[in-house]
């Protein structure tokens, strides 16, 4: 008799308990002006909030005209977010991912074997890239040079340190920009590419800080060839020099590089633009690399001037003509 009494006390105590907390609930509901207290959980009142999702994209460097616009776009789409776009080419990109000190990051390689594995010991998984738009690798020369042309067995020469009398002497960014990479790569079908370090010890191959210095040594160079990637540059040629069109094999007409001729192929030197992350790291990276991969994204490289890696520029035939009709069967 007793128990059951207490039983039954016990039971009106909880249905109390439950009672007070809808109460507060009620009394603190959204829109009452009041902040629920902190002990209550779920509450979305009060002073203390969620922090702000925030994002760091590393590799800026890679295309300074283009990559900034994208995440400004990106973050009109999604106010809440904040973005740091960091500078860097494609190994200080790597490494801030590998580190952990950026989110996403824009290569203009795919990373090596041997970064993939050092990520997978690192961070017990390999990374995440995705093509994202499509770039010419341009030889510049100055406004005041002879040469009208270039061949891609000249062209290997210089790569290989091996200065011709018509191109005594070829400027590059640094490496880390990875340009002279997606040289070497486009370059591997017409013979024997040296190593990555090769070049720097041959007389005929000059590496600078960035794209911006190999313009300026080539408008002050006549004899010089400068290596740069349109993705990089603002205008194509930059003012006081010219863009040498590139013959694929001796004698054959030169291709000069345009919008048209880089998206169909028929100039032969490209490289793209790649926006990597890590999967499972973080959420903010993963949503921002899918978009840019996206129908969505794509047609934001487009309408940026730049050709989006999946929507390359092709013929279209008209025909005034119209289709025969079919007999009746």
């Amino acid at each position: 008799m007793t128990e059951g009494r207490g039983r039954r006390a016990w039971r009106w105590v909880r249905w109390g308990i439950y009672a007070a907390i809808v109460l507060i609930i009620w009394i603190y509901r959204p829109g009452g002006g009041r902040a629920l207290p902190d002990w209550i959980p779920g509450r979305t009142g009060g002073t203390s909030q969620a922090p702000a999702a925030s994002l760091v994209v590393t590799g800026g460097d890679l295309a300074p005209d283009l990559i900034p616009r994208l995440l400004e776009q990106y973050g009109r789409d999604h106010p809440s977010l904040s973005i740091e776009s960091r500078s860097g080419g494609t190994n200080r990109a790597l490494e801030a991912l590998g580190a952990g000190r950026t989110g996403a990051a824009f290569l203009s390689r795919p990373p090596t074997p041997d970064e993939q594995a050092r990520f997978r010991e690192a961070r017990g998984d390999t990374v995440l890239w995705f093509p994202v738009a499509v770039g010419g690798l341009v030889l510049l020369v100055a406004e005041i040079s002879t040469m009208e042309s270039l061949d891609t067995g000249e062209l290997l020469d210089l790569v290989r340190g091996v200065p011709s009398p018509r191109a005594p002497r070829l400027f590059a960014a640094d490496p880390n920009r990875g340009t002279w990479a997606a040289l070497r790569a486009a370059l591997a079908g017409n013979g024997p590419v040296p190593g990555e370090d090769e070049p720097a010890r041959h007389p005929g191959v000059t590496f600078l800080r960035g794209p911006a210095e190999v313009v300026e040594t080539i408008r002050a160079e006549p004899a010089g060839v400068g290596l740069v990637s349109t993705l990089a540059l603002a205008e194509l040629p930059p003012a006081g020099t010219r863009a040498l069109p590139l013959s694929v094999r001796p004698g054959s007409p030169p291709v000069p590089p345009d919008y048209e001729t880089i998206g169909t192929g028929a100039y032969p030197l490209h490289h793209r633009l790649f926006v990597a992350c890590l999967p499972g790291e973080d959420i903010q990276a993963a949503m921002l690399v899918t978009h840019f991969v996206s129908d969505a994204g794509q047609r934001q490289v487009e309408r940026a001037g730049r050709l989006p890696a999946r929507r390359t520029a092709r013929e279209i035939l008209l025909n005034r003509d119209p289709v025969e009709e079919r007999s009746p069967s």
